[in-house]
């Protein structure tokens, strides 16, 4: 049994496609299990469950890569995988937007585009400010984020009227 974790401080990642990337890992012959995601306290849970010692300090805004393999060699393989489809996500165009330079918040990525609706998976402590920022671009919203306080999800869901 051959097994790797590793914490990322500060590398966030979409939780939606980590799970493809989870998939991915998971697909090579010999992983047993893989987790790709952030560090929230559901996928530590997700970690421990996976015979991981959850690592002290871990935070949301951290990626974590776990992999459980029947060998060095499946464990080599489903770590490239992790590696080329994390690669290809940074190296994907930045803004969708032909030549123009990547929106910076969401607010200007609504006004660049057609959309009607916004998913926000960003960070609780961002996703607020993102959701009323796509809400005031006059969209409607999907808050897919963990840890956003109470009080901020009332807020969201009064100004979504």
């Amino acid at each position: 049994m051959t097994r790797h974790l590793d914490v990322r401080a500060g590398s966030y990642h979409d939780s939606v496609a980590l799970m493809r990337v989870s998939q991915q890992a998971n697909r090579e012959a010999g992983v047993r299990a893989a987790l790709v995601a952030m560090a929230t306290p559901l996928n530590l849970d997700l970690l421990a469950g996976m015979g991981f010692t959850v690592p002290a300090g871990a935070a949301p805004n951290d990626l974590l890569v776990a992999i459980d393999a029947e060998n060095d060699d499946a464990l080599a393989r489903s770590l490239s995988v992790v590696e080329a489809a994390l690669t290809e996500r940074a190296a994907a165009p930045a803004s969708g937007f032909g030549d123009a330079p990547a929106a910076r918040t969401v607010g200007t990525a609504v006004d660049r585009s057609n959309a009607n609706i916004a998913f926000i998976s960003t960070p609780g402590d961002y996703a607020f400010a993102d959701a009323m920022d796509a809400l005031d671009g006059g969209v409607s919203v999907i808050v897919f984020s963990d840890n956003v306080p109470l009080e901020q999800e009332v807020r969201l869901k009064r100004e979504a009227g």
